[in-house]
């Protein structure tokens, strides 16, 4: 089993969508951050299931993308270890 480690910016990134969905609804971000974490904590049994980025962005070379719509995760996994590097709305440019 891997373990998981989060990024300062993937920190940052739940707490901007957390309360981007809570000035609308409380537990409607709870719920959906509640998912992402769970979606993002079964990489720790299954860390190879998500393509690699193809992408041109040098901050996400050797990354892996988990979609979770509308959203992009993009993590790192290096020895027994995945590092969620940033969190990322699918309509940005990566």
């Amino acid at each position: 089993m891997y373990k998981i480690f989060f990024s300062d910016e993937a920190k940052k990134n739940i707490f901007e969508i957390f309360d981007y969905i809570a000035a609308d609804n409380q537990e409607q971000a709870e719920k959906f951050v509640d998912r992402m974490n769970a979606e993002i904590n079964n990489l720790s049994l299954f860390p190879y299931k998500c393509r690699e980025y193809d992408g041109h962005d040098k901050n996400f070379e050797n990354c892996r993308i988990l979609i979770f719509y509308p959203y992009k995760i993009f993590y790192k996994i290096i020895n027994n270890n995945i590092y969620i590097v940033q969190i990322k709305h699918g309509a940005r440019k990566d």
